[in-house]
């Protein structure tokens, strides 16, 4: 089941379209169902994007990451940064712990 947003109102109009087969009573405490049901936050999309300066050195020339950086599409944010190993990573999340963009892929 997707959690989709939809409209409260339209699904009420088509649960009128059961009238007749379901009592009156059973139907205003479905629309009373639906207007009382959670509402769902809609998020931003975002994408983690590399924001990293590559410079390229030697014969044959190799690529070396001379400042490493990735930012949130959405806010242009940095992400969570740890050590691991004594090395400083960025920590690409599912969502951006700034503005809360969903980083899975847009829908």
């Amino acid at each position: 089941m997707n959690n989709d947003l939809i409209s409260r109102e339209a699904l009420k109009t088509t649960i009128d379209k059961f009238i007749g087969y379901l009592d009156e009573d059973m139907i205003e405490r479905i629309k009373i169902a639906i207007d009382n049901a959670p509402t769902v936050e809609q998020r931003p999309h975002g994408k983690w994007e590399d924001k990293s300066i590559y410079e390229q050195f030697g014969n044959p020339p190799r690529n070396f990451i001379r400042s490493e950086e990735f930012r949130c599409s959405n806010c242009q944010n940095l992400p969570v940064k740890t050590i691991v190993n004594g090395c400083l990573v960025f920590c690409l999340t599912e969502f951006c712990p700034n503005c809360g963009a969903d980083m899975r892929g847009e829908s």
